[in-house]
């Protein structure tokens, strides 16, 4: 599946005589190949709830970054845009273009309902490795979705 992860990102770094302030949207875009077991309670009639785990993989396809950011000090600048492509693979030598990780990898929560062969699934992922090489922080990818799925009749 095409997925598509995201964050808000707002920062401050806050010194004596300076300051830099930030307010930027991060936007990554992966193939995703999930594996997931569900268990399937039969209700009322044609209708059911099922709930689920498993496991993904993933490969970055592509990415971006938008916002602005600002600097405080003895001379103050004005807001400066930023808009950049994000980079999937090891961090640039330069280290100034912004780069995540090729690869992820995590599991998946599930649960939802269903009448007849159409379903409802909410869901939370939750990647297992750090996403972005080089960065102080430990983040890793995070998502809730919802989708709403048509299963095809087996033909055997």
């Amino acid at each position: 599946m095409y997925f598509g992860n995201g964050a808000h990102e707002n920062l401050a770094e806050l010194n004596p005589g300076f300051a830099y302030i930030g307010d930027v949207n991060i936007h990554l875009y992966y193939l995703r190949l999930p594996v997931n077991l569900w268990y399937k309670i039969v209700t009322v009639r044609s209708f059911y709830v099922f709930a689920g785990a498993g496991l993904y993989a993933a490969r970055g396809i592509s990415g971006n970054e938008k916002g602005a950011v600002a600097t405080y000090g003895p001379i103050p600048t004005n807001e400066q845009p930023v808009d950049n492509k994000i980079r999937f693979g090891d961090r640039s030598s330069d280290q100034t273009e912004p780069t995540a990780r090729r690869y992820d990898a995590g599991y998946t929560i599930l649960a939802g309902i269903g009448w007849k062969d159409l379903q409802l699934r909410p869901s939370i992922s939750n990647g297992l490795s750090k996403g972005f090489p080089g960065m102080y922080a430990n983040l890793a990818n995070s998502s809730f979705a919802v989708s709403l799925a048509y299963q095809f009749p087996r033909v055997l």
